[in-house]
C-alpha cells in the first residue's frame, strides 16, 4: 500500500468540466515578439515597444494585408539598417536580465541612444543622456557622439579637454573628426604659443626631425644632383633655391666639367667663373701678391704655365708674337695661326690680377673663356688648396655675389612671393629633402599657425607633422596649457557663442 508522502506514478486527473476556466492576468501576460537584425534573432516581449515607441506602435496596428503577419518565430519581423549589437544595447535597457542592475558600457549607451533616437523611445534617449556624461570618456568620442546626436551642450567641455590635454591629436582621431575639426582644434592649440618666437636653435632637437620625417641623409650635392635642383627651381620660380644651387657650383672643390658648363649656359657660367676666379684673387691678396702670378716664383707652381694652358686649349695653342690688346692680339693669333703670341697671350689673362669681362669673354668666345678661367683657377689651387677653397666659400657667400649669379632669374618670383608652403609641395614632389626640411622649419619656427588655407593646400599629412613639431619647440615663455584659457580662440574658429 502507497505512503501518503509518497508520489504517485499516476497522472494527474484532468480538470473538473465545472471548474472555472483560468485567465489571463492583466499586467503580466505578455505577448512575445521575435525580431531578425542581420543575421540573429531576438524573442522579447512586445508590450514595451508598443507603449514606448510611436514608430514601433504604428507598425504593430497597421493590418498586414495580404502579407504574412510578422513577429513570430517562422516570421520573424526584420529590422533594416541597424547592427544587432547596437539592438541588443537597446534591449539591455528595456529588458535587463539581472534584477535591480542596469549595467551598461559608453558604447552600449551610445548604441542604445542611437536606436532610442532611431525609434523614437524618449524616455530611454532621456536616460541615455543622463547616464553618459557620468563616464571620463576620450573627447574625441565625445564630439563624435555629439556631433551624431546633435548634442551642442557637449562640444565646448569636450573641445575644450581636446586643447587643454598634453596629449596631441592622433592621426587617427584627426581622421574620424573630419578636416575642419581638426585642423580648427589644432589652430586653437597653436593659439597658447601665439606671437611667442621659438628659442634660438630650438627647432634642431632629434624629436622635431622625427616628427617631420625629414631625412636629409638623402640630399646630395653633387654636381649632377645640383643641376637637377637648379631646374626644378627655375621651373617653379624659387629665386632663393636657384641662388644656393648657384653657389653651391661655385665652391665645388673639382674644376666644373665642359658637360656641366654647357648645361648652365654662358651667363650663368660666366658669373660662376667669375666668382671662383675673383675669390682666387682675393687669396693672391691675402697672402700678399701684389700682382697675381708674377710676383710667385716658379717653384709655387708643380706645372710649368705652358702645360697647363695646352692642357686647357689643346690645338688652340700655335706660334704667336706680342700685341698691345691682349685679346685681339689672342684672336689675330689665332686667326694666323702665330703660336708665340697666342702663348703669351695666353698667359697675360692668367696671370694677371684683374679678373675677364664680360665684353672680353664675349670677344674671346665660350671655349677660350671657359680654358682661361680655369687655367687661372689650377694656377691658384695650386699654391694652397685649402686656403683656395676657403676663399671661394667666403665670396660665394657675399650678398653682392648674389645678385650677379641671379642676373638670368630677373624673370622668376622671389623665395618670398613664393612662400613656405609652395616650396614643400614643390620639395616633396621631386624629392628634394634639404629643402623640404628648410621650408618645414619655416612654418614650424614662426609665431602664428598655420592658416586654414595653408592647411588646405599641404594636405593633412602636412599640416599634422607641423602642428605637432609646433607643440615640441621651446618657447621664450613657459605657460601651462591646462590652465590655458582657450574659450576666445574655440570662439574665434568655430564660432561658438560661449557665455561668460
Amino acid at each position: 500500500m502507497q505512503s501518503e508522502n509518497e508520489p504517485s506514478d499516476s497522472p494527474p486527473s484532468p480538470p473538473d468540466a465545472s471548474s472555472p476556466q483560468p485567465k489571463r492576468n492583466d499586467m503580466y501576460f505578455l505577448e512575445p515578439i521575435t525580431f531578425l537584425v542581420e543575421d540573429q534573432l531576438f524573442k522579447v516581449p512586445r508590450r514595451l515597444f508598443v507603449t514606448h515607441s510611436c514608430i514601433f506602435n504604428t507598425t504593430f496596428t497597421l493590418p498586414p494585408g495580404n502579407r504574412q503577419a510578422e513577429g513570430s518565430d517562422e516570421h520573424p519581423l526584420r529590422l533594416e539598417g541597424i547592427s544587432a549589437v547596437d539592438f541588443q544595447s537597446l534591449l539591455k535597457v528595456m529588458y535587463p536580465l539581472e534584477i535591480g542592475t542596469l549595467e551598461l558600457s559608453w558604447d552600449e549607451w551610445r548604441s542604445a541612444l542611437r536606436l532610442a533616437t532611431m525609434f523614437e523611445f524618449d524616455q530611454i534617449r532621456q536616460m541615455a543622456l543622463e547616464k553618459m556624461p557620468t563616464y571620463e570618456m576620450d573627447p574625441v568620442e565625445v564630439i563624435l557622439t555629439a556631433r551624431e546626436f546633435s548634442l551642442e551642450s557637449w562640444i565646448l567641455p569636450a573641445y575644450r579637454q581636446v586643447v587643454r590635454r598634453n596629449e596631441f591629436l592622433t592621426l587617427e582621431d584627426a581622421q574620424r573628426l573630419g578636416w575642419d575639426t581638426a585642423v580648427g582644434l589644432l589652430q586653437v592649440r597653436a593659439s597658447l604659443f601665439s606671437g611667442i618666437p621659438a628659442k634660438e636653435d630650438g627647432h634642431k632637437t632629434q624629436d622635431i626631425l622625427d616628427i617631420l620625417g625629414v631625412d636629409i641623409t638623402l640630399s646630395s650635392s653633387d654636381t649632377h644632383e645640383l643641376l637637377r635642383k637648379l631646374d626644378v627651381a627655375k621651373e617653379h620660380g624659387m629665386k632663393d633655391w636657384a641662388l644656393h644651387c648657384y653657389r653651391s657650383l661655385a665652391i665645388q672643390e673639382e674644376p666644373l666639367s665642359t658637360d656641366v658648363l654647357n648645361n648652365l649656359g654662358w651667363n650663368t657660367t660666366f658669373r660662376i667663373l667669375e666668382i671662383r676666379d675673383l675669390a682666387t684673387a682675393a687669396l693672391s691678396r691675402s697672402r700678399g701678391t701684389k700682382h697675381s702670378m708674377k710676383s710667385k716664383s716658379p717653384s709655387h707652381i708643380t706645372a710649368p704655365l705652358h702645360t697647363i694652358i695646352e692642357s686647357v686649349f689643346g690645338d688652340d695653342v700655335v706660334d704667336l708674337e706680342q700685341s698691345r690688346d691682349v685679346v685681339n692680339r689672342i684672336l689675330v693669333a689665332k686667326e694666323n695661326n702665330l703660336k708665340g703670341w697666342l702663348i703669351h697671350g695666353y698667359e697675360e689673362l692668367i696671370q694677371r690680377e684683374k679678373s675677364l669681362s664680360v665684353e672680353e669673354a664675349r670677344r674671346l668666345g665660350w671655349e677660350t673663356t671657359v680654358g682661361i678661367f680655369r687655367a687661372r683657377e689650377l694656377i691658384r689651387r695650386q699654391a694652397d688648396l685649402t686656403l683656395w677653397m676657403v676663399s671661394v666659400n667666403a665670396y660665394a657667400s657675399l650678398p653682392w655675389v648674389g645678385v650677379r649669379l641671379a642676373m638670368d632669374l630677373a624673370g622668376l618670383r622671389t623665395g618670398e612671393e613664393v612662400g613656405l608652403v609652395r616650396q614643400i609641395l614643390v620639395a616633396k614632389a621631386n624629392n628634394l629633402q634639404e629643402w623640404l626640411l628648410k621650408a618645414y622649419l619655416g612654418l614650424v619656427e614662426r609665431s602664428e599657425p598655420l592658416t586654414l588655407v595653408e592647411c588646405q593646400e599641404l594636405g593633412w599629412e602636412s599640416t599634422h607633422k607641423i602642428f605637432r613639431a609646433r607643440e615640441k619647440i621651446p618657447r621664450l615663455t613657459e605657460t601651462q596649457r591646462s590652465e590655458h584659457n582657450f574659450d576666445p580662440a574655440i570662439q574665434t574658429v568655430f564660432g561658438i557663442q560661449i557665455d561668460c
